[in-house]
């Protein structure tokens, strides 16, 4: 009988600890796999496999520590940057986010004009501008306002319309448009090959920002909202039925590209 007690005691310390240790790592499950995931990204050699593991920790728990961890990352991301940005929309906060998008923006602008696309670097200087950038910050703003001054007065073809070979009219110098006319004439491989593959991105969303579509992704309805001839229009499509001929070619061959 004694014998049979002390059995019951045992199983009762031994029950009690399994359901203590139970709840121990319950309630810690958390901390671990927070931990888990920073070490994890600590050791990816690639900076976009960092990203990742640093926005599941992020999601676990936010803190400025992993923000800061993040951002670094993404900037040594390079052509996946933008992709990179897109997945934290959501697990950011604005303001954070805002800031890594003008990050991001600002240090394509300085390659860009180090590698002397200054067209680029504009480009690059509206995007991160949206996001609340200040444009007069810049490092080269001085030397990049020097020389739209002087290519703006040798420029004899500022505000000019002209008719290309598919008879469509539009305005080399329009600031609302990247490709004014891909709606009516089909692109070559060749001009689009100067773009960048965010650039790339932004013109394929523009054939259908023309129809109102409406935009899953922050950084396309942030942008195309901006536009003075986009309007929202929640009915339009989500599928290529929309485009005529020519949008349709583009598209393709825009996606081919990116």
């Amino acid at each position: 009988m004694n014998q049979q007690n002390e059995n019951n005691k045992v199983i009762k310390i031994i029950v009690g600890a399994v359901i203590l240790v139970g709840l121990v790592i319950f309630f810690s499950k958390d901390s671990i796999m927070y931990g888990y995931y920073v070490n994890k990204g600590d050791k990816e050699v690639e900076s976009w496999k960092a990203v990742q593991d640093y926005t599941d920790a992020l999601k676990i728990k936010y803190d400025d520590f992993l923000v800061d961890k993040i951002k670094l990352n993404v900037l040594q991301s390079d052509e996946y940057a933008t992709s990179l940005l897109e997945d934290l929309d959501g697990v950011l906060k604005s303001s954070d986010l805002n800031q890594l998008y003008v990050d991001v923006y600002v240090k394509e602008a300085t390659n860009a004009y180090k590698e002397g696309d200054y067209k680029l670097c504009e480009k690059e200087l509206d995007k991160a501008v949206f996001y609340g950038y200040y444009k007069n910050d810049f490092k080269y703003i001085d030397e990049l306002e020097s020389y739209n001054k002087t290519n703006s007065s040798s420029n004899n073809n500022t505000n000019k319309v002209v008719r290309n070979n598919s008879n469509s009219y539009y305005n080399y110098n329009s600031n609302e448009y990247i490709i004014p006319d891909s709606d009516s004439r089909y692109l070559t491989r060749s001009e689009l090959s100067r773009y960048t593959k965010t650039d790339l991105g932004y013109i394929r969303n523009e054939i259908f920002a023309r129809y109102g579509y409406v935009f899953s992704k922050a950084k396309y309805r942030n942008y195309f909202g901006a536009k003075s001839w986009y309007y929202p229009d929640p009915s339009v499509p989500d599928d290529e039925s929309i485009l005529n001929n020519v949008e349709r070619a583009n598209v393709h061959l825009i996606k081919s590209m990116e």
